[in-house]
């Protein structure tokens, strides 16, 4: 009965890191810098074990930025608020990565279309 009891401990110790990492990774895709033709905006993905995965955007050309909050993950979606802090106006949408270079955003604003851009991660 112990070593039963064993086994199934050392097994769910062992999925769930195994799960860790699998999330650890996906994240970690995310990071780095990226730039849609659409705006002149660009969206910066940092992650850390410590702090998680944090998003920023920002234009060099507006001298602006807005605040964007990561609200969930889910799955293989990023889904995320983001305020404009001189207007107040407010979207939602999900990011999700397309292939290692290509990020696609999904988002609606006041109205309920939805609106897709395409970021490509900016290569130093």
């Amino acid at each position: 009965m112990r070593n039963l009891i064993f086994i199934i401990i050392l097994s769910l110790q062992l999925n769930l890191s195994g799960q860790t990492d699998n999330e650890q990774d996906f994240l970690e895709k995310f990071e780095g810098m990226w730039a849609s033709d659409e705006t002149d905006f660009f969206t910066v993905f940092t992650y850390s074990k410590v702090y998680g995965l944090k998003v920023f955007s920002f234009s060099f050309r507006s001298d602006a930025q807005v605040d964007e909050k990561i609200v969930k993950i889910d799955g293989d979606k990023i889904i995320i608020n983001v305020t404009n802090p001189n207007t107040g106006h407010t979207i939602s949408g999900f990011y999700r990565i397309s292939d290692d270079n290509t990020l696609i955003l999904n988002y609606t604003g006041d109205n309920t279309d939805v609106k897709k851009s395409i970021y490509y991660k900016v290569l130093w």
